[in-house]
């Protein structure tokens, strides 16, 4: 915890010459890994985020760049999962809000959409070549 100082506000307390009295504020949130740690630029990939100081969970803000990322899960182990929001290709940085100043954040590449679909891979068991005949031998002159 990070000591911060506090000064009393009211005339009585100012008078009475009292120490300031430290007042103890939760670490800032660290992002220790994102993973996986790129995806498409369209969103919706599933992250888990570790790493230390995310509170519990009942205040948390995620964002990706500038773009928030929509419903944060805080998990039972202390981590993060949270679908990806769009955003142009490139990289961003991740920050995790739990209402604490935040001192760390980690990359994160958005990589450009292709049209392109997934090449398929060959049967399993595609059965037996055809049988190729040769064509049948003829005689010169019959």
């Amino acid at each position: 915890m990070l000591p911060i100082l506090t000064m009393l506000s009211t005339p009585a307390a100012a008078q009475s010459h009292r120490p300031v009295v430290p007042a103890e504020v939760p670490p800032w949130p660290v992002i220790t890994s994102i993973d996986p740690s790129e995806g498409p630029e369209s969103g919706g990939k599933q992250v888990l985020i570790r790493g230390a100081n995310f509170g519990n969970g009942t205040y948390l803000i995620v964002t990706f760049g500038d773009t928030l990322a929509p419903d944060p899960q805080y998990n039972p182990d202390g981590s993060v999962s949270v679908l990806t929001p769009p955003h142009p290709a490139g990289v961003v940085l991740v920050r995790v809000d739990t209402g604490i100043p935040n001192g760390s954040g980690k990359s994160y590449t958005y990589l450009p959409d292709t049209d392109e679909p997934e090449a398929q891979p060959p049967p399993a068991n595609p059965g037996p070549a055809p049988s190729v005949q040769p064509p049948p031998a003829t005689r010169p002159g019959t």
